[in-house]
């Protein structure tokens, strides 16, 4: 197992009470992931995804879609037509890994909660066994709630806490709602993620007002939700990546272990690059990245960086781009590097960047946007790619819409 007994969070807090804001170690993975390139299933009985309420397992059904090998796959929820739907739509292609169902049924009557989170929370912990024998022996959960909603609010944190205390180490994924959602919907958001925080090792808030700097105006709701699905897959599959030991200059599950469990708040972010020095072009859309704040990075205690590309790839390029984020970071910060190969990057490059021990969760405020065009929140030539669901200074594969 990934976690070791007794570990404690800074100031000798548990590391529960420590957990992220943000993610994990992708690199390779994303890189791999939205290329689609295979990973052995003989990682897959340590890595398991479960989706809890409405958005969780949709979250969940969609990083199934896109087939990252080596993960099994459940959904929870209070609703039993939500878990048939599922069901039926994970029937529908037999060569994706199947899909697990639990019904948090217990004063549910299988009819949804209402958004009642108390009910929710008392039907996750009655449910807990069927919970349990669901995620078997898989090391590491993904765990995608919708804060926002009764299921994904109130049994959220009560499964995280469930999976942690039987020894899983649990990264969690907070879906926040958008701005202009209600307020009693934002405060039962805001309320569930502290506590998903307190119960988790890892925790990465996914603000919906996020996907309003998706890039143009006219980007389609269903395009929006599965690149900010991509965080999830990107995790998923850097985890795979990192147990099948792959790469020049190796990250190891275990080195990225030591940063999930424990690590404070954190950010997280993917760059792209192509042309000459494509690893520091990488590495400045890395930290240009809409999608969180990276400024935060000034305060973190120690950084993940993973820059992968084909064997094209230039040393003086990778240590360049490493300077660059350097120059940003407290003289004290630990920085963890690795470099991985992937030949189907023809020729360019691509950094993850995971930041640690954070003063707090980084939250991105919603962006201004205009009528037409590009968002505000968009540096000039910034552009999403999404063939690798990362931000680049170069032209993107293939346009939003």
């Amino acid at each position: 197992m990934l976690r070791s007994s007794g570990v404690s969070g800074p100031a000798g807090s548990r590391a529960s009470d420590q957990a992220f804001a943000v993610s994990a170690p992708a690199a390779e993975s994303a890189i791999r992931a939205l290329s689609g390139s295979p990973f052995p299933f003989a990682h897959a009985g340590r890595f398991a995804a479960v989706g809890v309420g409405g958005a969780g397992v949709g979250a969940v059904l969609r990083l199934r879609d896109a087939a990252p090998e080596g993960l099994c796959f459940i959904a929870v929820d209070s609703s039993a037509q939500v878990l048939q739907q599922a069901r039926g739509r994970a029937a529908g292609d037999d060569s994706l890994p199947p899909l697990s169902t639990v019904l948090l049924g217990v004063g549910t009557g299988g009819l949804g909660t209402g958004g009642d989170t108390e009910l929710a929370a008392a039907a996750a912990r009655e449910a807990a066994s069927a919970i349990l024998r669901a995620v078997g022996s898989a090391e590491v959960v993904l765990l995608a709630g919708g804060l926002a909603g009764g299921t994904g609010g109130g049994a959220t944190p009560q499964v995280a806490r469930l999976l942690r205390d039987a020894g899983h180490v649990v990264i969690g994924f907070g879906i926040m709602p958008f701005g202009f959602e209600s307020a009693p919907r934002q405060r039962r958001a805001e309320l569930a993620l502290g506590q998903l925080r307190a119960a988790c090792d890892t925790t990465l808030a996914l603000d919906n007002d996020r996907l309003l700097g998706l890039g143009e105006t006219d980007v389609t709701l269903d395009v929006a939700l599965r690149v900010a699905d991509d965080v999830i897959r990107q995790t998923a599959s850097g985890l795979v990546a990192l147990a099948a030991c792959e790469g020049w200059l190796r990250l190891d599950l275990p080195t990225a272990g030591e940063l999930l469990v424990g690590g404070g708040d954190a950010c997280l972010a993917l760059g792209l690059g192509r042309g000459p020095q494509p690893a520091g072009r990488a590495m400045r859309a890395a930290l240009a990245s809409p999608l969180t704040d990276m400024r935060s990075l000034r305060q973190a205690r120690a950084v993940l960086v993973q820059v992968a590309g084909d064997a094209a790839l230039g040393l003086h390029d990778v240590a360049d781009a490493v300077d660059i984020l350097q120059a940003l970071l407290p003289a004290n910060c630990q920085v963890t590097a690795g470099v991985a190969l992937d030949p189907t990057l023809g020729g360019a490059a691509q950094v993850m960047l995971l930041g640690v021990g954070l003063p707090g969760p980084v939250r991105l405020r919603q962006p201004q946007r205009k009528t037409a065009g590009l968002l505000q929140l968009l540096p000039k030539r910034l552009h999403l790619d999404l063939e690798r669901g990362a931000y680049s200074f170069d032209p993107p594969l293939r346009q939003v819409g």
